[in-house]
């Protein structure tokens, strides 16, 4: 029983970082990505919705139409994808995809930041 304890104290304890990441993911969304995309589903602004965006297919939101750079990616939003994308849109979409750019004009310059709005998204 004691080591049951020890492993699920262990498991909460090493999550704590990611929380405090989402917490202020929260605050680093809102200024960088709030004003085009939502976090919650089916609710598409100028960019698409991203609720539940990490491990799914890029370019595959549903009801979202008004895709450029994204059209026919073939690649997930995993942590480090996401963390090139945010940190340069435009040369992430060269080097991933036919397209030759994207409405994506935010740049998120500290990778802190970038692991702060992932670890965001994947609670969202």
């Amino acid at each position: 029983m004691k080591i049951t304890s020890l492993i699920i104290a262990a498991a909460c304890v090493a999550a704590l970082p990611n929380v405090a990441f989402a917490a202020s993911g929260e605050e680093l969304y809102k200024k960088y990505c709030a004003i085009c995309h939502s976090v919650t589903a089916g609710q598409n602004k100028g960019g698409p919705a991203l609720a539940s965006i990490m491990g799914k297919p890029a370019g595959q939101v549903e009801g979202f139409v008004k895709y450029k750079g994204l059209k026919g990616a073939d690649f997930t939003w995993g942590d480090e994808n996401m963390d090139a994308f945010l940190a340069n849109p435009k040369k992430f979409i060269k080097a991933n995809t036919e397209n030759t750019g994207t409405s994506m004009f935010a740049k998120v310059k500290k990778a802190e930041d970038r692991v702060a709005i992932i670890e965001f998204l994947k609670a969202n």
